[in-house]
C-alpha cells in the first residue's frame, strides 16, 4: 500500500533533452542488457522526528542492524531536511562515520521519489567524486533525476555509461526517459529507445504509448507510428480512442485509404470503444478529396445508423465539395437540408458557397445567402467582403456594410444620433457614409464586436468603393483605439493602390507600415513588385524587392516571374538570366510561367538558339510545355529565318495534343509580313479561316499593320531568303491541320499586285472588323494610317484622322510622327514642323521616334542647323537621337562641309556607343587627314570597332 502510494505522489514528469539513440545499438546489447533491479520505490512510514539529532542517528542505526533499509532510508530522508545539513551527503559522511556503508543507489534514488532533485543530485557528486560510476541503480537514479532536471547532456552521458556496462534503465526510468523526449518533440528518438529497451523485452506503460502514437502522426511518421500500435495490440494493450483515431487521421492527410480503413474497421471491432463524429468525418474528408462522392455518402448513412448525427463539419465538407466540383445545385440543396436539421454552417462554408455563385454570376442568390448569414448571427470577415466587393458591381460595398453594422447592432434598437467624428469629417456629404457612420459609433460604445474586426472590414470595404481618404483615417482610428489593421487589410489597400498606379501613395504605406513595425509578407511585395514591372519601373521592383529580403521575407516565384517578366519585355534577356539563376541559387524552382517568359523574351529579341536550350531545359525539370511556350519559340525562329528548325517545333507540337490557336496563326502572319511576304501571309489567315478558327482583334491589327507596312515594298528580299520562304510555305502548309475535308490545295498567289489593291485590302480588313462586331483600336487605325501615307494619300489619311476622333480615339505620338514622315517624305519639312508643335501643344510629350522623324527631315531639307538644335532640345529633356538619326546628320553636316561640327557629332556618337557607318568614316578620314592629318587608318580602325567597345581614350583620340 505505501509503495503504490508513493507511486502516485510521485507521479509529476519532467521535461528532457534527449538525443537519439541508433538502431544499431539496440540490435547489439538489447537482448543481452539486465534490467536495473531499482524498479520499486522503497515504501514510506511517518516516522516522528526525535527532539535531538542523536536520537535519530540511533534510530538510522538500529533500523540498518535490523535490515529495514527502507525504514532506514526514511529516516535518512529526515535526518537531512529536520537537522538541517547542507546537503544528503553530510547524512551519508555520519552514516560512514557509524562504520556502516550506504546504498547511494537506493539512498538517491528514495530522494528522487520524494522529488529532492538537487540533494540527489549533490548525492551522486558526493558518492561518485567526479569519477565514472558502475553500479547500476546509481547510474538508474540519476538518469531519472536528470530526466526531470531538463539535463540532456549529463542524461545521455551516464546512459551510455550504463549501457558500456551491459545494463539498461529500469522501466520507471525508461518511461521517464519517454514521456520527456515527447515533451520536447523528440519522437523519433522516443521510438530509438523503444527499440533499443524491446530487443531487452522491455515496453513502457499504456499511457507512454497513448502519448506517443498521436504525436508521431501529427508528424507524419506513421511507419513508426503504426509499428507501436501493432506492438502495443500484441502486448495484449488496449489502445485509446485517440490512438485510433490519429492514425485515421494521419493515413487519410497522405490519402492512404485502406490503411485508414484497417484502424477504422479495428476501431469498430473493439467492444470498448465505438467511432465518433471526428473519426467518421476524417474518413469522409478522405473519400472527398479522392473525389469518391458515393462512399462519402455511405459513411454518412452509417453514420446515421450507428445513432451518430452528422454535425456541422460533416455538411459543410460536403457542401464545399460540390461547389469545387462545378454542383452548385447540389450544395444549395445540401446547405438547404443543413438549415432544416438546425445547423448552421462557419463562415468559410458561406464563403465557398458564395464565391461559386458568383462564378456563374448569381449575385441575386449570393446576396440572399449573405442575407442568410447574418440571420444566422455570424458575421463576415474581411475575406468574405473582399470576394462581395470584387464580384458585385461598384457601390454594392456600402450597402453589405450597411447590412453588417445593422444586424451587430439589431440586439438594441436604442440608436443614439451621434456620427463618428472620423467618418463624418471626411464623407459629411455622404448620406450612406454618415448612416454607416451611426451604426459604428454604437457598436464601439456597447463593445458588440471586436473594434479590430469592424474596422478592418470598413475598411476594405472603402479602399473597394475608391475611398481611400477615408479609409486612411480609419486606420489612424483603429491604431488610436489600441488596434493595428491585419496585414490582409494592408494588402487589400495596397491593391487597390497599384491597381490605380498611384505609386507614391504605395510607397507611403509601406513607409507607414515600416515605421509601426509590420512586416509585409509575399502578397505585400507580390503586388507592389508585379505594379513597378507593369509600369516598367524596374529599379523600383528591384528596391522593393531588396527591401523583401531585408525584412526577412523570402520572394516566391510568383514574384520572380514579375521581374523576369519585366526584364523581357524591356530588352534585357541577360539581366534576367541572371535573375532567373538568383531564382535557383536561393531554393526556389522555377515554374512553367518563368520558363515561359525568358523563352519568350528570347524569342523576341533573336536568341532563338537560347530559347531552345531553355525549352529542353524545362522539359527536363518536368514541365510539360504549354501552346504559349511553342508558339514563342516558333516564333523567333521564324524571325530568324530558321524555318526548317521552326516546322520541327510545330511538329511536336501538334504530337504534343496542341493544335494551331489565334495566337499561332497571328505571330506566323506577322513574322511575313516583317519579311515583305504579304501573300504567305494572307494565305496563312486564309488557312486559319477554313480551319474555323476565328481571328481577334489582334489579329485584325496585324493584318492591317502588315499589308501596310509592304506599301511600296515590291521583291526587296534576297534570292536566297526568297527560296527558304517558299520552302517554309510547304512546310507549314503540310503540317497545319485542315478541318475541311474537301479543302482544295491553296495555290501561292499574289493577292495585291498594285498599291490600290493593298490600300484597298486593308480598308476592307477594317470594315470586316466592325462587322464582327470588333471596335478598331488605335493600333489598326495607326497602321492603316501608315499605309495611306506610304501611298501619298495624305488627304485621306487626315480624313481618318478625323474619323478616329469622332469615335472616341486620340491620336498619339504615333499618329503625329507617321504624319509628319509623309509630309517629309514628300518635301513639306514645315508642315511636319507645325504637326511636331502641335503635338506639344495637345500634351503629347513627342517621344524619341518623333525626335528622330524630325531631325531627318531637317537633314533632308538642309536646314542641318535647326536639326542641330533640335538635338540639343531632345538631350535636354533625357532623350539621345538613335545611331540612323546621327548618321543622317552627319552626313549633312560632312556635305555642308562643316568639318569641325562633324568632329564633335563623331567624338559624340562615339560616346554613346554609336559607330559611324564605314563610307562615312571614310570620308571623313579623308577630310580630317587632309586637314590635321590625322592618320586615316586609326580612324578606319577605330570605326570597324563593335559599338560601345571604345574605351574614353580611344574615343578622345579618333576624335582628335
Amino acid at each position: 500500500m505505501f509503495a503504490s502510494k508513493t507511486r502516485t505522489l510521485c507521479s509529476v514528469r519532467r521535461k528532457l533533452i534527449y538525443s537519439r539513440f541508433s538502431h544499431s545499438a539496440a540490435a547489439s546489447v538489447s537482448s543481452s542488457l539486465p534490467i536495473s533491479d531499482s524498479d520499486t520505490p522503497p515504501p514510506y512510514e511517518d516516522i516522528p522526528a526525535a527532539a535531538h539529532g542523536s536520537l535519530c542517528l540511533s534510530l538510522l542505526l538500529r533500523l540498518v542492524r535490523r535490515g529495514l533499509l527502507s525504514a532506514a532510508y526514511s529516516v535518512l530522508d529526515r535526518i537531512v531536511t529536520r537537522l538541517r545539513l547542507s546537503d544528503a551527503t553530510s547524512a551519508v559522511d555520519l552514516v560512514a562515520f557509524h562504520g556502516l556503508s550506504p546504498d547511494h543507489g537506493r539512498l538517491i534514488r528514495s530522494l528522487v521519489y520524494s522529488g529532492q532533485f538537487l540533494k540527489a543530485e549533490a548525492l551522486f557528486a558526493h558518492a561518485t567524486s567526479g569519477a565514472l560510476s558502475d553500479d547500476p541503480s546509481v547510474l538508474d537514479a540519476i538518469i531519472e533525476c536528470l530526466c526531470k532536471m531538463g539535463k540532456l547532456v549529463e542524461a545521455k552521458f551516464h546512459l551510455d555509461q550504463m549501457i558500456k556496462i551491459r545494463t539498461l534503465p529500469s522501466k520507471r526510468t525508461y518511461d521517464a526517459l519517454l514521456r520527456a523526449l515527447c515533451a520536447e518533440t523528440k519522437f523519433l528518438e522516443a521510438v530509438d529507445l523503444f527499440l533499443l529497451m524491446a530487443g531487452a523485452g522491455v515496453y513502457p506503460y499504456l499511457a507512454c504509448y497513448n502519448q506517443l502514437i498521436p504525436n508521431l502522426c501529427s508528424k507524419g511518421y506513421l511507419g513508426q507510428a503504426r509499428y507501436l500500435f501493432d506492438t502495443m495490440i500484441g502486448t495484449g494493450l488496449h489502445p485509446a480512442a485517440r490512438v485510433y483515431k490519429s492514425l485515421i487521421c494521419g493515413y487519410c492527410k497522405e490519402g492512404r485509404l485502406e490503411p485508414a480503413l484497417d484502424i477504422f474497421k479495428a476501431m469498430k471491432e473493439n467492444t470498448f470503444l465505438e467511432p465518433d463524429a471526428y473519426a467518421y468525418n476524417t474518413l469522409i474528408h478522405c473519400f472527398l478529396k479522392l473525389g469518391r462522392v458515393d462512399s462519402a455518402w455511405e459513411l454518412y448513412n452509417e453514420m446515421i445508423e450507428t445513432g451518430l448525427q452528422p454535425n456541422v463539419v460533416t455538411h459543410s465538407m460536403m457542401i464545399c465539395w460540390y461547389c469545387k466540383n462545378n454542383m452548385l445545385d447540389c450544395a444549395l440543396k445540401l446547405l438547404d437540408m443543413t438549415f432544416r436539421h438546425g445547423l448552421v454552417p462557419g463562415v468559410q462554408c458561406f464563403r465557398v458557397v458564395t464565391t461559386a455563385l458568383c462564378k456563374e454570376n448569381r449575385l441575386v442568390e449570393a446576396e440572399q445567402l449573405f442575407d442568410k448569414m447574418l440571420e444566422s448571427g455570424l458575421i463576415p470577415d474581411p475575406m468574405m467582403f473582399v470576394l462581395l466587393i470584387q464580384n458585385f458591381p461598384k457601390g454594392h460595398g456600402f450597402k453589405f456594410l450597411w447590412k453588417t453594422l445593422q444586424a451587430v447592432a439589431k440586439a438594441d434598437s436604442s440608436v443614439d444620433n451621434s456620427y463618428s467624428s472620423v467618418l463624418s469629417i471626411c464623407s459629411s456629404d455622404e448620406k450612406s457614409l454618415q448612416e454607416i457612420a451611426v451604426l459604428l459609433d454604437e457598436i464601439m460604445k456597447r463593445n458588440l464586436l471586436p473594434i479590430d474586426l469592424v474596422l478592418n472590414i470598413m475598411i476594405s470595404t472603402m479602399c473597394a468603393e475608391g475611398k481611400l481618404g477615408v479609409a486612411y483615417c480609419l486606420m489612424d482610428q483603429m491604431v488610436s483605439s489600441g488596434c493595428e489593421p491585419s496585414i490582409s487589410t494592408y494588402n487589400f489597400l495596397l491593391r487597390c493602390l497599384c491597381k490605380e498606379n498611384q505609386m507614391d501613395d504605395v510607397r507611403l504605406l509601406l513607409n507607414l507600415m515600416h515605421s509601426r513595425g509590420v512586416v509585409g509578407n509575399e502578397a505585400t511585395y507580390s503586388f507592389v513588385i508585379h505594379a513597378y514591372g507593369k509600369l516598367g519601373d524596374i529599379d523600383a521592383a528591384f528596391e522593393s524587392f531588396n527591401q523583401m529580403i531585408d525584412q526577412g521575407v523570402e520572394p516566391n516565384v510568383a514574384i520572380y516571374d514579375s521581374i523576369i517578366s519585366c526584364l523581357c519585355r524591356m530588352g534585357r534577356p541577360r539581366e534576367a538570366e541572371l535573375v532567373f539563376d538568383k531564382m535557383i541559387g536561393g531554393g526556389v524552382m522555377p515554374d512553367e510561367v518563368a520558363y515561359t517568359t525568358l523563352l519568350n523574351g528570347y524569342s523576341k529579341i533573336g536568341r532563338p538558339i537560347d530559347a531552345c536550350r531553355l525549352f529542353y531545359e524545362m522539359i527536363d525539370q518536368g514541365f510539360q510545355p504549354s501552346s504559349h511556350a511553342y508558339s514563342a519559340l516558333i516564333n523567333g525562329l521564324i524571325k530568324r529565318n530558321m524555318f526548317r528548325k521552326a516546322c520541327h517545333y510545330l511538329d511536336k507540337m501538334l504530337m504534343d495534343g496542341f493544335l494551331p490557336d489565334t495566337v499561332l496563326y497571328t505571330m506566323l502572319s506577322s513574322q511575313f509580313f516583317r519579311k515583305g511576304e504579304a501573300s504567305l501571309a494572307l494565305d496563312l489567315v486564309d488557312l486559319m479561316l477554313r480551319n474555323q478558327i476565328e481571328p481577334d482583334l489582334i489579329t485584325y491589327g496585324s493584318l492591317v499593320s502588315g499589308l501596310c507596312r509592304n506599301v511600296l515594298c515590291r521583291n526587296r528580299m534576297p534570292p536566297p531568303l526568297s527560296w527558304k520562304l517558299e520552302e517554309a510555305r510547304r512546310m507549314l502548309f503540310r503540317l497545319l491541320p485542315q478541318k475541311t475535308v474537301c479543302l482544295e490545295k491553296i495555290e501561292h498567289r499574289d493577292y495585291c499586285t498594285s498599291t490600290a489593291q493593298t490600300i484597298e485590302l486593308a480598308l476592307n480588313i477594317m470594315q470586316d472588323l466592325a462587322d464582327n462586331g470588333m471596335m478598331p483600336d488605335l493600333h489598326v487605325y495607326n497602321g492603316m494610317l501608315n499605309g495611306l501615307c506610304r501611298a501619298n494619300m495624305i488627304q485621306d489619311a487626315y480624313d481618318l484622322v478625323t474619323l478616329m476622333q469622332k469615335v472616341g480615339i486620340i491620336p498619339n505620338q504615333v499618329t503625329f510622327t507617321i504624319l509628319m514622315n509623309a509630309h517629309i517624305r514628300v518635301g513639306e519639312i514645315d508642315r511636319a514642323v507645325q504637326l511636331f508643335n502641335h503635338m506639344n501643344g495637345d500634351t503629347h510629350v513627342p517621344d524619341k521616334i518623333a525626335y528622330d522623324t524630325l531631325i531627318k527631315g531637317f537633314c533632308k531639307a538642309g536646314r542641318v542647323d535647326e536639326a542641330l538644335s533640335l538635338v540639343k532640345m531632345m538631350q535636354k529633356r533625357g532623350f539621345c537621337p538613335s545611331k540612323t538619326a546621327y548618321d543622317t546628320l552627319a552626313e549633312s553636316l560632312f556635305l555642308s562641309s562643316s568639318t569641325d561640327l562633324a568632329i564633335k557629332l563623331l567624338e559624340e556618337m562615339l560616346s554613346n556607343g554609336y559607330v559611324p557607318r564605314p563610307r562615312q568614316l571614310h570620308k571623313l578620314t579623308i577630310k580630317l587627314s587632309s586637314c590635321m592629318g590625322v592618320s586615316s587608318r586609326l580612324v578606319l580602325m577605330k570605326g570597324q570597332e563593335e559599338p560601345g567597345c571604345c574605351s574614353s581614350n580611344e574615343r578622345i583620340q579618333v576624335a582628335r
